[in-house]
């Protein structure tokens, strides 16, 4: 069934606690993503000063996927990402479900304002997730999974 979804240019998405290993083969047994895809990974190697030149290498290799009618994948270390570019997983949690907008509220009320460079990040990262047909996102909290 995942296949087909793919097939038809639905996206798909798994969300899991696994680590990133074997949410990669769990993802691959379920058909979510295969050797024909292009995978590119967003991992413990991301930092602050090198997510924007890789969020467009990524961009770069699914637009370029996308023109060779070769379909794309993205596995993300959701743990790394939250701790390590938004201010926490609490962040990443509502970037990824599409809350920022109330996350930045409740982080004014609580006297913390994420910068500019996290909601430009955000940017670069909704992109992503939007151009990749197949989507795992490792490590997740249990609130992300929900």
């Amino acid at each position: 069934m995942v296949r087909k979804c793919l097939e038809v240019r639905i996206r798909v998405w798994m969300i899991t606690g696994d680590k990133l290993e074997t949410a990669e083969n769990i993802g691959s047994m379920a058909g979510i993503i295969d050797p024909q895809m292009s995978i590119s990974y967003i991992d413990d190697q991301i930092t602050k000063e090198n997510f924007k030149e890789t969020s467009i290498r990524i961009l770069e290799e699914i637009r370029i996927s996308k023109e060779k009618k070769i379909r794309t994948g993205l596995i993300i270390d959701m743990r790394s990402l939250g701790r390590r570019l938004f201010c926490g997983v609490k962040m990443l949690e509502s970037i990824i479900f599409e809350y920022e907008v109330v996350e930045k509220l409740n982080q004014l009320k609580k006297g913390k304002v994420p910068s500019d460079e996290v909601f430009e990040r955000v940017k670069y990262l909704k992109k992503i997730l939007l151009a990749a047909d197949a989507v795992i996102c490792a490590r997740s909290t249990p609130k992300q999974k929900a």
